[in-house]
């Protein structure tokens, strides 16, 4: 979905010069139409998510048609699994650990997905500061599974992830999903509550399961009603 300047000055909470200044300056992903900016929705997600640049409640909030099932953080965690102690020494140890532990559907190949998300890394680092990673397939589609998945993981010691703020990762959060569009809505709501104080402590403390799903159904709780549109296919 194409944006125009004042869609991402709105959906970042920044004003339309600060948004220039990062083209010029930070690498924001933009193109000109007829002189006019333009943005993919998909890759000022991503851009903001790597930068650590807090998102909207607009750009989380949840877009399910009326009497539709919505797509929750929470609903997603359930699916894939929280792990603790996960080891590596590295990105790439630590990756595939996290791939050899989550809970994933009969039908996904462990080996060719832990391929996807380090292939991934090489096209930009899908840490966002902080400690946090979100390491995702850029093509979600091909992977089969049923519904949206986040695997929580935390890993037993930080390790480098060349992180912008050149932190190392002690927190990776694995999506994976069925479609783009159920893909750009779940990193959407992920990043929008990893900026918020309650997140921000499970990363710290590292809660019990029981703990973190019930803060972050809290949290999800706060979110905007349904705007315009569908969370389709």
């Amino acid at each position: 979905m194409e944006l125009n300047l004042k869609d991402a000055s709105r959906l970042l909470n920044v004003t339309e010069s600060k948004i220039r200044k990062w083209i010029e300056g930070s690498g924001l992903p933009a193109m000109r139409v007829q002189g006019r900016l333009r943005f993919n929705r998909t890759e000022l997600l991503e851009w903001a998510t790597a930068a650590g640049i807090p998102v909207s409640a607009e750009f989380a909030a949840d877009r399910t048609a009326p009497g539709g099932t919505r797509l929750t953080v929470a609903d997603a965690l359930r699916t894939g699994g929280i792990y603790y102690d996960v080891r590596g020494d590295s990105m790439e140890t630590a990756m595939a650990e996290a791939v050899r532990h989550i809970r994933l559907p009969e039908g996904v190949d462990r080996d060719f997905l832990l391929r996807m998300l380090l292939a991934r890394e090489t096209l930009g680092s899908t840490a966002m500061g902080n400690g946090v990673a979100i390491p995702h397939p850029r093509t979600p589609i091909v992977l089969p599974v049923d519904k949206p998945e986040i695997a929580l993981v935390f890993l037993k010691k930080p390790v480098d992830f060349s992180a912008i703020d050149q932190k190392p990762v002690s927190v990776i959060f694995i999506l994976l999903s069925p479609t783009v569009r159920k893909h750009i809505r779940l990193l959407s709501r992920l990043a929008f509550l990893l900026h918020q104080p309650g997140m921000k402590k499970i990363i710290r403390e590292k809660p019990s399961e029981a703990v973190i799903l019930a803060e972050v159904e809290r949290l999800e709780k706060a979110f905007p009603e349904s705007l315009n549109g569908e969370d389709g296919p």
